[in-house]
């Protein structure tokens, strides 16, 4: 019979940490990361730690993809820190670190509930939304030639132009496997449809979660474990950034019929 103690070793995490992080929401995978973050850094009595990819998918029993995303979706709200990043041909991973200051978190997460018309159903739609500070900082663009995008409305930009190039071979043989012209002005493109993923969440209050999730439906993509096929009307719609953004409340309109047609809850956005 198990009988874990204290004096075989512990991991010592204040009181209020715990509860904060309890009041975000986070879903099985983060909440593992950021046990593993604290097993590796505060169970040894240290700050940060060098953790590598690899010593995750030791422990948790989810995909390497499921596992950075989730440390990526950590640094955005700055609630993990990547202190440095891991030297090439050396094995110890990057350095990272457990932010304590939640004050400086910038998301949290809020429960929406929507009753369906197929009677007692209910879809669950889960908002991540922004906390908002008045200050002239907080109003400047984050978008200029100085400045660089979000690593993670690049990295959803990347996930919808792969949609539309898998769809439109037109778009797929100009811009990604085009002549350098094509490519260059696709990196223009890039920066451009970055702004508007940044909108969706930023003004909006879209999470990220739900975009990645309406990307994969329009174009088809992983959704639950379950390959799912492009929507024939809206692949031939959302075209760039700008048309996502202009037809996303449509887009999770439709998600939503779908789904209360079948009589499914929809918990949570998962892909």
């Amino acid at each position: 019979m198990a009988n874990p103690q204290t004096e075989h070793g512990y991991t010592k995490v204040a009181n209020e940490t715990l509860e904060k992080l309890i009041a975000v929401g986070l879903d099985g995978t983060e909440l593992a990361v950021v046990l593993f973050v604290f097993r590796k850094t505060y169970g040894y009595k240290k700050k940060e730690d060098a953790i590598s990819i690899s010593q995750f998918e030791k422990i948790l029993p989810v995909s390497r993809k499921s596992i950075i995303t989730a440390l990526k979706r950590f640094q955005a709200v700055k609630i993990i820190t990547l202190v440095k990043k891991s030297t090439p041909g050396k094995n110890k991973g990057n350095i990272y670190k457990f932010n304590k200051n939640h004050d400086e978190w910038k998301l949290v997460k809020k429960i929406t509930r929507v009753k369906s018309s197929a009677g007692s159903s209910e879809v669950f739609f889960q908002k991540v939304v922004k906390k908002t500070t008045h200050t002239k900082e907080n109003n400047k663009r984050k978008y200029t030639k100085e400045n660089k995008a979000r690593e993670i409305d690049l990295e959803l930009t990347d996930l919808l132009i792969e949609g539309i190039g898998r769809n439109n071979p037109a778009f797929e043989q100009k811009y990604i496997r085009g002549s350098p012209a094509g490519q260059k002005e696709l990196q223009s493109k890039k920066i451009s449809w970055a702004e508007d993923i940044e909108k969706l969440w930023r003004i909006d209050n879209a999470t990220e979660d739900q975009i990645r999730f309406v990307i994969h439906w329009v174009f088809g993509g992983k959704i639950n474990d379950k390959q799912m096929e492009a929507n024939n009307f809206w692949k031939s719609v959302v075209l760039s950034g700008a048309n996502l953004r202009k037809n996303f409340t449509k887009i999770v309109g439709q998600i939503k019929r779908d789904i209360c047609a079948k009589n499914k809850t929809y918990d949570q956005l998962t892909v």
